[in-house]
């Protein structure tokens, strides 16, 4: 699959939470097949001032809970 951007916007889970949430775009959903429920497993990297974000799905445990 070719690089793609998109551009969504944080927003808090809750008042009391420091918590951000955001958007998986659309060709992120289709691309995988995910639906509501499912785990994603988030990495990510600093590399020339940018955050590189790697992002799959997941059908293990959350090991950092």
């Amino acid at each position: 699959m070719a690089a793609k951007r998109k551009t969504t916007s944080l927003t808090p889970t809750s008042e009391q939470s420091r918590t951000l949430r955001t958007t998986i775009p659309i060709w992120i959903v289709d691309h995988f097949g995910l639906e509501a429920g499912d785990r994603v497993e988030w990495s990510f990297e600093v590399k020339d001032g940018n955050i590189i974000v790697v992002m799959s799905p997941s059908g293990g445990e959350d090991l950092d809970a």
